[in-house]
């Protein structure tokens, strides 16, 4: 899952333990692994086509990485 690269090491774990208790409440026996990645803002087509973020904010985030 790729996420703010700023974002706490904290936060993004507690944005996958939702996850977990929400995908294991439709599929208890479910084995889940999320893995967090830094989001750069050089989006692949398939990536910013499911994107939250608007043009301008990838480009803002991207511009933030040589």
């Amino acid at each position: 899952m790729l996420v703010d690269a700023g974002m706490t090491v904290d936060r993004s774990h507690n944005i996958t333990e939702k996850l977990t208790l929400a995908i294991r409440e439709h599929y208890p026996d479910t084995v889940l692994t999320i893995h967090i990645e830094p989001c750069r803002g050089d989006c692949a087509p398939g990536c910013s086509s499911d994107c939250l973020l608007n043009t301008q904010e990838r480009q803002a985030i991207a511009s933030r990485y040589p």
